[in-house]
């Protein structure tokens, strides 16, 4: 059972593959260093693992997270009415200039913005 060199385990033998044990173990205030031993071939090998702790949020920082994505949707909604009100206002404009006879499909909004323009 031979690991891929790309991403080979720390507990697999680097040399056949196989399992391996841990002799010993020494934890400073640094990194874990273990010392491990192949079960099939004997080979021996020094192993240094790292820990990463992840910071946990309290309750009051993930309120405090929540609210401020609420804080910023509520703006981009307020954006986004403004902007479809500023349109509809300009539709609305733009309407009463068009002639009655002109198509629904987009070539009245564009003679009415030709005539608003020609002002």
């Amino acid at each position: 059972m031979n690991a891929s060199p790309k991403r080979r385990s720390a507990r697999l033998c680097r040399v056949c593959g196989s399992k391996s044990t841990v002799k010993d173990s020494r934890d400073g205030s640094g990194p874990l260093w273990r010392w491990r031993m192949c079960k099939s071939c004997g080979v021996r090998w020094k192993t240094e693992e790292n820990v990463v702790l992840e910071a946990a949020l309290s309750i009051d920082d993930a309120v405090d997270l929540a609210m401020a994505a609420l804080a910023t949707a509520a703006t981009a909604i307020r954006e986004a009415q403004g902007a479809i009100a500023r349109r509809r206002h300009s539709e609305a404009w733009d309407g009463a200039d068009a002639s009655a006879s002109a198509p629904a499909d987009g070539v009245a909004s564009f003679a009415a913005d030709a005539t608003h323009a020609a002002r």
